[in-house]
């Protein structure tokens, strides 16, 4: 096992030219004679310490001359290489006491860690639908009728996008381009996402045969309509989803993000990009989109 050498950490600084391993090596000195801590928890501080020393050196960087853009693009690397949140914040925490440390010896003059806050931790889910519930529960809808053909045109744009509820009744005709096979979505900020050849099959045979006969009036701007024309209410549309996650036997697992949970963990299943997922997503941050992420961290060209 690993031993904390007493030579080593006895080691002086002398300035800029002493190496990463000399600035551990006191750091754990200092933890080992204040903190009195055991041999295990002072060899798990030089592992993560000496792991991200090994990414500054990769970036040809040091302990003393790492800045706070540096050290959130460290965590951002650690997000797009699979690392869990829990693993992210334990690291942070090992950092903030070792540049506190430097900065009360003086050795650096700010701290890069100030108000860095701990990723997210991933939530724990019971179950997400698999693709080929996704696929029975698209084609759940009877589109004989109406109200099944706007539903089947609503789950599809649901799946092929990852919008959210809010987002999807919201809808206006003019945001949708069925030539360009594209929406434009207004949330928390304007994004164009692509549609698949599926979504853009049912919202047309929706648009085009069963709209009117929900009875929108000719002015009407909403794509989504309700019974009696009107303007479909998130109430409305979950009871509606319910009702056919019923009809498949995956009642257990539909919740109002359960869609938007299977659009996001398929696309990365099958091999798109985390930033290209929070792009369509629309997540300010990264961490949120890791939450989609299979756990094995391999991401493996969207359905449909």
């Amino acid at each position: 096992m690993e031993t904390i050498d007493s030579g080593k950490s006895a080691a002086v600084y002398s300035g800029p030219a002493d190496d990463d391993s000399v600035l551990i090596d006191r750091y754990l000195e200092h933890l080992a004679g204040t903190r009195q801590l055991v041999e295990n928890s002072l060899l798990a501080y030089r592992r993560d310490l000496s792991r991200f020393s090994a990414w500054l050196q990769s970036q040809r960087l040091s302990f003393i001359q790492i800045s706070k853009l540096s050290m959130q693009q460290y965590f951002i690397w650690r997000i797009t290489e699979g690392y869990h949140a829990s693993s992210s914040a334990r690291m942070l925490s090992c950092l903030k006491g070792f540049f506190r440390y430097l900065q009360l010896q003086q050795l650096i003059t700010s701290d890069p860690c100030f108000n860095l806050k701990p990723p997210k931790a991933r939530a724990v889910h019971a179950g997400s639908l698999t693709e080929a519930e996704v696929e029975a529960l698209l084609q759940s809808p009877d589109q004989a009728t109406t109200i099944g053909l706007r539903d089947r045109a609503m789950l599809e744009l649901l799946y092929a996008t990852g919008v959210n509820v809010s987002e999807l009744i919201s809808l206006q005709l003019q945001q949708l381009d069925i030539n360009a096979a594209t929406v434009q979505i207004q949330g928390k900020s304007v994004r164009v996402l692509p549609l698949g050849e599926e979504a853009c099959y049912w919202l047309k045979k929706y648009i085009h045969e069963s709209r009117i006969e929900l009875g929108c009036a000719e002015d009407c701007d909403q794509l989504f309509v309700g019974r009696r024309g009107g303007k479909m209410t998130r109430q409305a549309f979950w009871y509606r989803l319910k009702y056919y996650a019923r009809q498949i036997s995956v009642a257990n697992k539909i919740s109002p993000q359960g869609l938007r949970r299977a659009f996001a963990e398929h696309m990365l299943a099958n091999g798109a990009k985390l930033q290209h997922v929070q792009q369509m997503l629309g997540h300010a941050d990264l961490s949120s989109t890791q939450s989609y992420a299979p756990e094995n961290g391999r991401l493996r060209v969207p359905m449909r």
